[in-house]
């Protein structure tokens, strides 16, 4: 599970991801080791590992987005945090979330903060996020 935020420079790029059914931009996700808070002023993981070509599937009312990662020697440790990008190196970072069990770990600032998984060599690190817009 994750807790995650929307950091301000994304949303209005991330409003036109998620409102179009036809969205054929790549998308990737990554993953890192950073535990510190998660905020809305966030353009960048704390500590990225890894990132790759995440798979997008339009489930009507969300957009379901999925990467697995196959963990090596030199990429394995303690996964804590996760974000989705419009790049495979650097470009805007849509979402950030850090991996936790049951409610989100909060920081002093009331922002998530991830809880880190250790993982090994040969491991495969699934991640998937749903991604929904609703007018308020």
């Amino acid at each position: 599970m994750m807790g995650g935020v929307f950091p301000i420079t994304a949303r209005r790029y991330l409003a036109e991801f998620l409102r179009s059914a036809a969205y054929g931009h790549p998308v990737y996700l990554a993953w890192g080791t950073g535990t510190g808070d998660i905020t809305v002023y966030d353009t960048k993981l704390g500590t990225e590992v890894q990132r790759a070509a995440a798979t997008v599937t339009n489930g009507g009312t969300y957009l379901e987005i999925t990467c697995d990662f196959t963990i090596t020697s030199a990429t394995a440790g303690t996964a804590a945090e996760a974000g989705l990008f419009d790049a495979s190196a650097g470009g805007i970072m849509y979402w950030r979330g850090g991996f936790h069990q049951g409610a989100p770990a909060l920081g002093p600032n009331g922002y998530y903060r991830g809880t880190a998984r250790t993982i090994v060599a040969t491991d495969i690190l699934r991640i998937t996020e749903n991604f929904s817009l609703r007018q308020t």
